[in-house]
């Protein structure tokens, strides 16, 4: 998986992923990558959550931004794609 260690210096510490409920990817010194976005709660309030991605998950690149396979917020289900910086609803 590409970490932010892995991105060359310079580069920016975080993506804002076209086409989505306000989904940025942010890269950590300490190597996680974290899917931030307005989640909606069982009690229908929204918040900004930003989980982990899974070890399975792999940056494939970083500009334009793609992450495979799909990814998925256990907490409001929302799930899909990142492909060239773009979401695509899964």
């Amino acid at each position: 998986m590409t970490r932010w260690r892995d991105v060359p210096e310079g580069d920016v510490r975080h993506v804002d992923v076209m086409g989505g409920p306000g989904i940025v990817v942010r890269f950590y010194d300490d190597g996680s990558v974290r899917f931030e976005h307005r989640c909606r709660t069982v009690f229908d309030r929204q918040l900004t959550s930003a989980p982990l991605l899974h070890p399975h998950h792999e940056v494939l690149r970083i500009s334009p931004l793609t992450i495979s396979p799909l990814i998925l917020c256990a907490d409001c289900m929302l799930s899909g794609f990142v492909v060239n910086s773009e979401w695509i609803a899964g």
